[in-house]
């Protein structure tokens, strides 16, 4: 479940997500065009560099539109991912952004992609407390040595240990805190209602 005062913390995970897709697209495009210069048929199911937004702040049928009509393309499922995060709406992300991974593994001229999903997954588990799974995720980002910003961005979130961090006392604490004032707002709302 996503939260009101969590709003910012959505967009940062999008924003970061947004930056380093932009500096692994370039590559995927000078790749695309140096392997398949002479495969313009298999060319076509990459979404072409001048089609990528050059801001994420694209709308939903834009970034629904690059989802239908490039389908083998795991970027496409990215963007629309971070469209989903900045409506608050993680579920969703969640499930593209696997399916992301799922279209990367299977091309190999995609697979560059995939440590983006990774690490776009890891801060949104980190986010939902979901300490294991976001240490899982950070592994393939943690290893990238052409990418210094995705290494040092999980770094940064100490993901990047050798042991998955554990919540603190005062984490948990100030999450359980922000839980109850909710439910008094929620009350206190709903009792003004009636």
């Amino acid at each position: 479940m996503i939260f009101d005062e969590d709003d910012g913390q959505m967009r940062s995970i999008a924003s970061i997500g947004a930056s380093l897709f932009f500096a692994i697209s370039a590559g995927s495009a000078a790749m695309a065009a140096m392997h398949f210069s002479t495969h313009r048929e298999m060319a076509a199911k990459y979404i072409p560099q001048q089609d990528i937004p050059k801001k994420m702040l694209i709308g939903d049928s834009r970034s629904s539109e690059l989802l239908t009509r490039y389908p083998d393309d795991p970027r496409a499922y990215i963007i629309r991912a971070l469209w989903f995060l900045r409506q608050n709406n993680s579920g969703t992300a969640e499930g593209l952004l696997l399916q992301s991974k799922e279209v990367a593994a299977r091309d190999a001229h995609m697979r560059h992609i995939s440590p983006l999903a990774d690490m776009i997954l890891a801060r949104l588990m980190l986010w939902q407390r979901r300490h294991e799974a976001a240490w899982e995720y950070a592994k393939a980002p943690c290893r990238q040595k052409q990418n210094r910003a995705m290494r040092k961005a999980m770094q940064k979130l100490k993901l990047c240990d050798a042991a998955p961090p554990q919540p603190s006392a005062a984490t948990w604490n100030g999450w359980r805190a922000s839980q109850e004032s909710r439910s008094y707002r929620y009350r206190q709302n709903r009792y003004r209602q009636d």
